[in-house]
């Protein structure tokens, strides 16, 4: 897989498999290791904190300009803008030692400073905002002033502020294969494998806010957004809160908005939702004709109705969240809504339902995801701008897969 993506853990957890950027991640003998005043061994010189013998030993020299690294010149690069997160197990030869990491160079610089080589394995990391394309990364004994002998292992780097499980890579940097599991039951679904798909939603965790129109074209009306203010599926607190302002006299409909332009038939829109006061949530595919819309009952986690073309669903997740979705088989408008209702006795015949209109009652909100398939797949964060999940490719002559988690 050409990228990240996520699937849900045996906890119930929403969980990132990250793709490791670094090729050759434990050969770092071969030649897409930069080697400056520095020497290395073959990847079989230790026993490594998997247990195999693949670990290498590093020799660092006290002169300038000395490291083991990998920069532009051996076909190594980020994106600028981005964040990402370098990691490496390190252990002690029995010497004493110390060594340092880096990541870009200039004036733009993130270090691990001086640190004494551990007597056990032991994994670092430091994270850093690519300034440039060609941001290198250091394994080395900066300022150059001391030399440096340690055991290395499992080099890695991902997209993100974490360091993820590793990912032993080759000569193409790849990502881990996803074993996922029921959100509810927990019982194990085997190994995830999903098409390329893209989440037109900008802001899948949204942002602090509360006026009218947004960012990336999105709106809201009526509500205060309110980020990072709750534990969201993944365990981080990244889930926003969005609570309806209470200043409308009698208005019925709270909502936010955003227009994602795509027109594609069979598509899906998606988000994750808590129960913090306001029972009652509509989300719509589309704006106008065709369109589809769901209404569901998030204290006891049913859909009540829908209308139009949609196909909707609600999944129960770990501690009182869920995840509800609509699909719309035709082509829509472009758009796609979260809409809070108070008092809603649509034509279909559902009865009203009315919730408190306080200022203070609402729902915590994560995940938000639009995107052109008739169903929802797994989660893709995006914090700005379409984001795109690679496709999974998988290859193997077994005859049975196992869950890594059991």
């Amino acid at each position: 897989r050409l990228g990240n993506a996520t699937y849900v853990d045996s906890n119930g957890l929403i969980k990132t498999a990250y793709r490791n950027l670094v090729k050759n991640s434990q050969e770092f003998n071969q030649s897409t290791w930069n080697k400056s005043n520095a020497a290395v061994t073959s990847p079989t010189f230790a026993i490594a904190p998997d247990g195999t013998e693949t670990a290498t030993k590093v020799t660092i020299n006290q002169q300038s300009a000395s490291y083991l690294g990998l920069h532009s010149s051996h076909s190594w690069s980020v994106t600028a803008g981005k964040t990402y997160t370098f990691s490496i197990y390190v252990k002690s030869t029995g010497n004493p030692s110390h060594f340092t990491m880096q990541f870009g160079s200039g004036s733009t610089v993130t270090r691990l400073a001086k640190t004494a080589t551990p007597n056990e394995w032991t994994r670092y990391s430091i994270t850093h905002t690519a300034a440039a394309n060609n941001d290198p990364i250091y394994f080395n004994n900066y300022p150059d002033d001391f030399s440096t002998e340690a055991l290395i292992w499992g080099a890695q780097v991902v997209e993100g502020t974490e360091a993820g499980d590793y990912v032993r890579t080759g000569s193409t940097a790849t990502g881990a294969a996803r074993y996922s599991h029921d959100p509810e039951t927990l019982v194990p679904t085997g190994l995830y494998l999903e098409p390329a798909t893209t989440n037109y939603w900008h802001h899948s965790n949204l942002f602090t806010f509360d006026g009218f129109a947004g960012v990336n074209g999105m709106y809201s009306y009526s509500l205060n957004l309110t980020a990072d203010a709750a534990i969201a599926p993944d365990g981080t607190l990244t889930a926003a809160s969005v609570i309806p302002k209470g200043n409308l006299s009698g208005g019925n409909n709270y909502w936010m908005q955003q227009q994602h332009g795509q027109t594609t038939a069979g598509s899906t829109f998606s988000c994750f939702i808590k129960y913090n006061g306001w029972r009652y949530i509509a989300i719509r595919n589309g704006h106008g004709t065709p369109s589809a819309a769901a209404l569901f009952d998030i204290t006891n986690g049913t859909l009540v109705y829908t209308t139009g073309n949609a196909t909707a669903n609600i999944e129960a997740y770990p501690n009182g969240w869920y995840r509800i979705s609509c699909s719309n088989p035709v082509a829509g408008a472009g758009w796609a809504s979260i809409v809070f209702r108070q008092n809603d006795d649509v034509s279909s015949g559902a009865p009203q339902y009315t919730t408190p209109n306080d200022g203070v009652s609402g729902i915590y909100l994560w995940g938000i995801q639009w995107e052109p398939n008739s169903y929802p797949t797994s989660v893709i964060i995006a914090s700005g701008n379409d984001t795109t999940r690679a496709a999974d490719t998988y290859t193997s002559t077994a005859t049975t897969v196992l869950d890594r988690d059991g």
